[in-house]
């Protein structure tokens, strides 16, 4: 998702109370503009940028979102090519759309970029190891991204938005294929969703748009969970003593490259 839209519109959109409403109010502009593409194609990202910005002037938010879900099974019995066209989509279409993004961002010294990560980049999960190092990639890549623009006005998140009742989810929930490939993994699904667990979609809804309009960007480059109490994490992460909170470490590793000096 490439946004135009003014700061003011997504600060009111952010507060509202009315979070379903206005959504769906943007979401009409928005999507009005639809342009299909590969996400995965390296030639077809800039030329949607271009497109984006004549049709609807410079491009402040990019929202990457498209993912794949698809590929089960322990690593010797996952299909291979299954296994990278996963990590593709996951992790080199962000990349694509953030490089296309980046020029202009950096020539207006202004721009957000919000990263769809999950809390299986955290941990290592049975049967769906293409889903998680792409996750995990997409959680360094963010932080990666905020320090190359630091200096650029440029904010980036990593967020988890919790288990949503999406088409993609569903898939993993009802498949016969999955209860073949990955089971406990299905039954997770079924159980969350008998317990009535699964995330309602206003809840990520309203942390993108939060973030947006720019409430958190003391926490670029880190990774943000829906279930976060977002005004406590940005104290929280306030000063130099958790410069690494909320971000990719290994326990007792030290940094051995400097590390995070913000301007």
């Amino acid at each position: 998702m490439l946004c135009s839209t003014p700061r003011r519109s997504l600060t009111h959109l952010g507060k509202s109370k009315e979070i379903s409403a206005d959504f769906a109010t943007f979401y009409r502009i928005f999507f009005g503009n639809l342009i299909p593409a590969d996400t995965t194609d390296p030639k077809g990202a800039p030329q949607v940028v271009t497109t984006v910005e004549q049709r609807l002037g410079p491009i402040t938010l990019l929202i990457n979102n498209a993912g794949q879900y698809r590929a089960f099974g322990p690593i010797g019995v996952v299909d291979p090519n299954a296994w990278w066209n996963e990590v593709e989509v996951n992790l080199r279409g962000p990349f694509l759309y953030a490089n296309a993004v980046l020029p202009g961002m950096r020539a207006r010294h202004k721009g957000r970029i919000i990263n769809l990560a999950s809390m299986a980049g955290m941990q290592a999960i049975p049967a769906l190891s293409a889903y998680g190092i792409s996750k995990t990639a997409i959680i360094r890549f963010s932080e990666g991204l905020a320090l190359d623009t630091v200096e650029d006005g440029i904010q980036v998140f990593a967020i988890h938005p919790g288990t949503v009742r999406t088409p993609m989810n569903d898939y993993v929930c009802d498949s016969p294929e999955v209860a073949k490939s990955a089971p406990g993994l299905q039954q997770w699904f079924q159980n969350l969703y008998a317990q009535g667990l699964d995330t309602p979609i206003e809840r990520p809804v309203h942390l993108v748009l939060r973030l947006a309009a720019g409430e958190a960007d003391a926490l670029s480059g880190r990774y943000i969970s829906v279930e976060d109490d977002l005004d406590a994490l940005v104290k929280e992460c306030a000063g130099e003593s958790a410069a690494d909170e909320r971000m990719l470490r290994v326990n007792g590793v030290a940094a051995f490259y400097g590390g995070w000096k913000r301007p």
